[in-house]
């Protein structure tokens, strides 16, 4: 009866492999060879292999260099007394009656939050007036961009003179209005980088300048990569502009938007020269930011050992901040 019944499902006597749908149909040989040569995760090691191996010649030993320095004592200018281990004593020197470090961590962190949130927020208004294509629209996006382009060392001076208490232009715009509105010449005079608040402000405002476009052009892209299907749909059920733009626009580019701001964040906690050549630190230490304090560390104290102190505690800083804005993108894709 098995055999009759074996005979009777396949009465034909062909293989059932036959019929079935290449795709289906397991390989003729399970080698390890065929599963190597046939491997997607093969293929991009392959490709990927000599960008890794460059990149940990060139930027991993320099970092795992300047972190093993965070536990030695070294002096730049006397090279002859040697290096000496120092243990945490360098860590104990960061956050243990270090006012100058509480202030470059506390500047630092409203400096990054203040100059991220503002670039975000207009490169979205920018991405999301110059999405749609009209006449002219490429020019108004490379002149978008153009502040992107110009060397920081630039930007800083320029900066410095148009901040001028005689002849700078944002207090020739001011005497211009008072003196419009009072209707009479009105003499005004102040000198933005001598406060520190006013300092503080106007660095803000002047990396926010050089770093929207940026946040601009990723927002830009990604806004061009959304499916025109939804928008076309949301228009029809009768969604106006904003309710388009915070329930589909807004949650399709959160990815974009945690990328940009892992990027920015990096970037302006790093940042030094525009800092050290707009304001140098003051007036009173009302610029004074972390990257300033490594750099008077190491080339104005020479103590090699502290400046790679302050540099891991940055590099732990911006470490545990990329895994919380990654943490945050997984999420959502995870609750999609």
């Amino acid at each position: 009866m098995g055999e009759k019944r074996r005979e009777t499902g396949n009465p034909t006597g062909v293989g059932i492999s036959q019929f079935a749908p290449a795709s289906l149909v397991r390989p003729s040989t399970t080698s390890r060879l065929y599963r190597l040569r046939n491997s997607e995760a093969v293929l991009a090691m392959i490709c990927l292999g000599p960008a890794v191996l460059v990149l940990a010649v060139v930027l991993a030993y320099p970092v795992l260099y300047e972190l093993g320095l965070a536990f030695f004592n070294k002096n730049v200018l006397h090279p002859d007394q040697g290096v000496t281990f120092a243990g945490l004593n360098n860590f104990v020197w960061l956050f243990i009656g270090n006012d100058r470090f509480r202030i470059a961590v506390l500047h630092s962190i409203l400096l990054t939050f203040g100059d991220v949130s503002l670039e975000l927020i207009l490169g979205m208004i920018a991405a999301l007036m110059l999405v749609n294509p009209f006449k002219g629209v490429s020019v108004v996006r490379s002149l978008a961009i153009l502040p992107w382009a110009i060397p920081p060392v630039v930007v800083a001076f320029v900066f410095r003179a148009m901040l001028s208490p005689e002849f700078g232009l944002v207090n020739q715009i001011i005497r211009a209005v008072l003196s419009l509105v009072q209707q009479q010449p009105v003499q005004f005079s102040y000198d933005w980088l001598s406060q520190p608040t006013t300092a503080f402000i106007a660095t803000i405002l002047v990396f926010v300048w050089k770093g929207f476009p940026f946040v601009f052009l990723v927002l830009l892209a990604g806004m061009q990569a959304l499916p025109a299907e939804m928008s076309d749909a949301a228009k029809v059920d009768g969604a106006t502009a904003w309710q388009e733009f915070w329930s589909i626009t807004l949650p399709l580019l959160k990815p974009v938007i945690i990328i940009a701001a892992i990027l920015r964040s990096i970037s302006t906690f790093n940042q030094f020269d525009l800092v050290w050549l707009l304001t140098g630190g003051g007036p009173l230490n009302g610029t004074f930011v972390l990257p300033i304090l490594v750099y008077n560390e190491a080339f104005v104290v020479y103590s090699a050992g502290h400046a790679a102190a302050v540099t891991a505690f940055m590099f732990l800083v911006l470490a545990v901040l990329t895994f919380l804005f990654l943490s945050l993108d997984r999420e959502e894709v995870q609750q999609a």
